[in-house]
């Protein structure tokens, strides 16, 4: 695998995969022993995980408070969600709990009047929360027809042969062949391209349980909050535009029609929205990673951050801390002012009860270390 240029995280995979099928045959009885204990998988190198830095990311929000769906960005680079986790978020899993009389319901029965107040005791005091419990995610299409080679028999890209006919037209457009190394090319018996059958099925979006396979909840910050109270009076006033077109699927975010936002989609309204910030190209998914920085430059605890991002252990979230270089530097500001500030309270002559002898000016410990680098050193 590695002479075919796999990576060797891709080598990892596929060794457990075996390891994991050989182990269920040895519980059946199948097979004497797991061969594939046998072998070592190769180690893996901490990636350097790429994150913006606090002016970049308060450019990319100034930048998306003037576009559609702007909030999107807002719940992603402070909530620390993935891709899907935010694209899936919906309004009933938004909820809101008074600090009166401790009525909890969707954050949109707070929001039917200007200023938000509890729809039960009307105390304008609340704080939310974002129940993760699913995410959006594109699955893969199916033949639905019964004979898939048929199907897809003028669909597939293949090499051109040595005497190509295309190549000796003399009108028309230029053919340039496809060599046989070229990429993308389609195997000797691809039944791919479902995704064009009339017929296919059990693919699209849809809604799948988080990756942590557990109900995760964040709360939210209040200046998230009213950023949020805003999307939605815009989302409203979408709807109304939209008109009977309009998909009720309770989104956050969505198209203008209501449905789901593609993530194909939503990759390239980040790399356009990083374009006109002035930045350089990153991933979806450094808006994670920008969160987990900044609340470990923010002094918040690993436990924390772990419980946070839906790590279920804490040595992947420590893979941040490397890249919170502010703390590195406070800590050791911290150690220096330990070792080497002045102490004022600290004498340099006392008594056999602990006080200063009559006349005697306190020194400090900074004093004394000067005045003993003034003295010389004598060298045997």
């Amino acid at each position: 695998m590695f002479a075919a240029g796999k990576k060797p995280s891709h080598v990892r995979k596929v060794h457990a995969i075996i390891s994991s099928a050989y182990s269920v045959a040895v519980r059946r009885q199948r097979v004497g022993r797991n061969p594939a204990e046998l072998v070592q998988p190769p180690r893996l190198d901490n990636p350097e995980l790429k994150s913006l830095t606090r002016d970049e990311a308060r450019k990319v929000l100034a930048e998306a408070q003037q576009r559609p769906n702007g909030a999107r960005w807002s719940v992603g680079l402070s909530c620390g969600l993935r891709q899907g986790e935010v694209l899936g978020l919906r309004w009933p899993y938004l909820v809101a709990t008074c600090l009166g009389c401790d009525h909890s319901g969707s954050v949109i029965g707070w929001w039917v009047t200007d200023s938000p107040k509890c729809p039960r005791c009307g105390d304008d005091r609340y704080r939310a929360e974002a129940r993760v419990w699913f995410q959006l995610q594109r699955t893969t299409w199916q033949h639905g027809c019964d004979d898939s080679a048929e199907c897809t028999k003028d669909k597939h890209r293949r090499p051109c042969p040595d005497d190509c006919p295309k190549a000796k037209r003399t009108s028309g457009r230029r053919h340039k062949c496809v060599p046989e190394d070229a990429k993308g090319l389609c195997p000797k018996n691809c039944v791919r391209h479902a995704s064009t059958c009339p017929k296919r099925t059990g693919g699209g979006l849809v809604f799948r349980q988080i990756k942590e396979r557990r109900k995760k909840t964040i709360a939210l910050a209040d200046e998230l909050v009213e950023v949020l109270r805003h999307h939605f009076a815009w989302q409203e006033r979408q709807r109304k535009r939209a008109g009977s077109v309009w998909e009720g699927h309770d989104l956050v975010f969505c198209q203008p029609n209501g449905r789901p936002i593609d993530p194909r989609r939503d990759w390239d309204a980040w790399a356009d929205l990083l374009r006109a910030a002035g930045l350089p190209h990153y991933r979806v998914h450094a808006a994670r990673h920008t969160a987990a920085t900044l609340l470990l430059e923010q002094g918040v605890a690993l436990a924390v951050v772990q419980e946070i991002l839906g790590h279920s252990d804490i040595r992947v979230t420590r893979g941040y801390t490397h890249v919170a270089s502010p703390l590195v530097h406070d800590a050791a500001q911290r150690i220096g002012r330990a070792l080497f500030t002045a102490n004022e309270t600290e004498n340099e002559t006392r008594d056999d009860e602990g006080r200063l002898s009559e006349g005697e000016a306190p020194t400090s410990q900074t004093s004394r270390l000067s005045e003993s680098n003034r003295r010389p050193i004598h060298y045997e």
